[in-house]
């Protein structure tokens, strides 16, 4: 029993094959293959300028099929299409729901430390500012609530 593989290595090597005979491949509705001989030429090395001869050589072609081309140039069929879902009626907000948001929006914020800056480089040829005498304040204790 052949398995996929095989059958797709046999292919392309018949399709090599005939390619370097000179025979040109036709897949019926999809392309021909062929080899086109190049003549030598003089080129340009691009960097500088200078002629570089090019030998002869031969190279591939692909033509695609008319028929592969009206096929590809049809437009798409236009895609059916349902009707988007209408989404479920949100549920109603209980007192206490809403009061607790109410509660949690005029809660004050928390307080973040500040980050410090990158170091500024100083500028070539002046000195070093001398560092400054200013000791950093404490802050204060924090209150705390007595029950009355």
């Amino acid at each position: 029993m052949t398995t996929t593989k095989e059958v797709v290595d046999n292919f392309v090597g018949g399709v090599q094959s005939a390619l370097l005979m000179g025979r040109k491949v036709n897949l019926s509705g999809f392309v021909i293959l062929g080899v086109r001989r190049r003549r030598p030429r003089t080129g340009r090395n691009p960097k500088s300028g200078d002629p570089v001869n090019v030998p002869a050589g031969r190279k591939l072609f692909m033509k695609t099929s008319k028929k592969f081309k009206e096929d590809l140039d049809k437009p798409k069929p236009a895609r059916k299409t349902t009707p988007a879902k209408k989404a479920a009626p949100k549920k109603a907000v209980t007192k206490k729901k809403a009061a607790a948001k109410v509660a949690t929006k005029s809660a004050a914020p928390k307080k973040r430390a500040a980050k410090k800056a990158p170091a500024k480089k100083r500028p070539v040829g002046r000195p070093a500012k001398a560092p400054s005498s200013k000791k950093a304040s404490k802050k204060a204790p924090s209150r705390r609530k007595t029950k009355a």
